[in-house]
């Protein structure tokens, strides 16, 4: 499976702070469970783990679908309703759902497909006349990580995950089975699962706890996902600040997203680099100054230290030009 481009909406940000969004992030997998028998008898009307379900007896769980809401998930949920009302329900895609109860009432979760239920709802509301679509029932006992994993390997075809969202779902796999005692799933064994390497979970995860100010430039689109999660890394604590300041430079230059080169550090780099044989002139000079004898044995050390660490690197190479050369040119 590819690796998922580093790409996010810009209008996430909004989404992060609407009832659902905070609904999302404050999600906890806790839903009492009903046997499929007990399902069989209340809500549906074919025995077997492919059913056909009433509309009205599936319901979404707040905050589960990590996809966060916004225009272009309206568009999406619009688009699938405009199909529904042109074709109908395409019943050879069947949503995905799990058993569980609402008070004493058995009835089904949507775990994969939500999006195509919310368009079945909103193409009913205009005259569509859904009345069952057809679902196939996670076995009895479906762990958490298991219906997540489902709803990322299921969606190939379909809208893809943003990185926040991909951040969202590894966090939680990270975490099921803590509360039991457990370490919970390594970041290879989650990668195992989704189809990603063990490093881009480690990114992803390095996302999930970033603070809300780097959250709300990668959800804003002013920073890339794979850059605020680099920056993080480098950074630390002080992660927020240099991003921030980097946004402030890509805006004083015309522009919403930052750059590599927006950073404070590679202008700099380039000036050490276009000075370092004046340095070396200099230092060198003031070695065989008659003077020299008379500073402190500290300094003239200093001094000896960093001239026997440059006279022993290599020479300068083609690419070490080009670098030099590429960061003059951003500064």
């Amino acid at each position: 499976m590819n690796q998922i481009e580093l790409v996010v909406s810009a209008t996430e940000a909004e989404g992060l702070a609407t009832e659902q969004g905070k609904a999302i992030q404050a999600f906890e997998f806790n839903v009492p469970a009903s046997t499929h028998r007990q399902l069989m008898q209340s809500t549906v009307t074919t025995r077997s783990n492919t059913i056909k379900a009433m509309v009205e007896d599936i319901r979404v769980l707040p905050g589960f679908n990590p996809r966060l809401p916004g225009p272009e998930m309206d568009a999406h949920i619009r688009q699938i309703a405009n199909s529904i009302l042109k074709e109908g329900f395409f019943e050879h895609k069947p949503l995905g759902g799990f058993a569980g109860k609402e008070g004493k009432k058995a009835v089904i979760y949507v775990f994969d497909g939500e999006c195509r239920f919310r368009g079945t709802q909103l193409a009913n509301e205009e005259g569509a006349g859904v009345e069952e679509v057809p679902i196939v029932l996670a076995p009895e006992g479906t762990d958490l990580a298991t219906l997540l994993v489902s709803m990322v390997r299921s969606n190939n075809n379909s809208k893809p995950f943003t990185p926040m969202e991909l951040s969202i779902i590894c966090q939680r796999m990270k975490k099921d089975g803590v509360s039991e005692g457990k370490e919970g799933m390594s970041n290879e064994a989650i990668g195992e699962r989704l189809g990603f390497t063990a490093e881009y979970v480690r990114g992803l995860l390095t996302l999930s706890e970033a603070p809300e100010a780097i959250k709300d430039m990668v959800t804003q689109g002013t920073v890339a996902a794979a850059l605020a999660i680099d920056t993080v890394r480098k950074h630390g604590e002080d992660a927020s600040e240099v991003l921030k300041t980097a946004v402030e430079t890509a805006k004083a230059s015309g522009r919403e997203k930052v750059r590599k080169s927006d950073f404070a550090q590679k202008p700099q780099t380039a000036t050490i680099k276009r000075a370092a044989p004046q340095m070396l002139a200099v230092l060198t000079e003031v070695k065989n100054d008659q003077a020299y004898q008379a500073l402190p044995e500290v300094l003239r050390k200093k001094i000896e230290d960093l001239l026997s660490k440059i006279q022993s690197s290599p020479p300068q190479t083609k690419d070490d030009d080009e670098q030099v050369a590429e960061a003059e040119s951003v500064g």
